[in-house]
């Protein structure tokens, strides 16, 4: 009876080992896959906050969503970001070129898509808990050029 039932454990170890690596392989999938590298947005309008994507593991150029409620002018995050192996990022600190404090916080969940919060703060002012969804931002495809008359010359 003790031979079958280690017969059995080991398929049991087996078959966990082997759960196990196809769950840690589909999460290194996913981690893995590089993000979209170029220009951000989250939201929209003059309240939005954008960045540069540089590589996996920072971000630049940052402005933070904000409902302009404890600033005045764009909320400008000084230098640049570093994105975690986890795809998490943060900063916490005074903004740049104003009175003010922010705390953003966020993640990638995949190569394309980025969600997180920001709360802006000044003396007795609390922006409150702003939740953002960011995605790449793509440029519209410009007009065609339209073709020449003929017999129109171009100078």
């Amino acid at each position: 009876m003790s031979a079958p039932r280690q017969k059995r454990t080991g398929y049991a170890v087996l078959s966990l080992l082997g759960a196990s690596s196809l769950a840690l392989g589909v999460v290194g999938l996913a981690q893995g896959a590089s993000l979209h590298k170029g220009l951000w947005q989250a939201g929209a309008g003059e309240s939005s906050g954008d960045w540069t994507v540089v590589s996996n593991a920072k971000m630049s150029k940052v402005t933070a969503l904000s409902n302009f409620k404890c600033n005045r002018m764009n909320a400008v995050i000084p230098g640049s970001l570093v994105i975690h192996p986890d795809r998490s990022f943060s900063y916490s600190g005074r903004l740049k070129g104003q009175a003010g404090h922010i705390t953003s916080k966020g993640r990638f969940t995949s190569a394309t898509k980025a969600v997180g919060s920001t709360v802006i703060t000044k003396g007795s002012c609390n922006s409150g808990k702003l939740k953002w969804t960011a995605k790449p931002l793509t440029s519209p495809v410009p007009p065609a050029t339209p073709a020449p008359n003929s017999g129109s010359t171009y100078g």
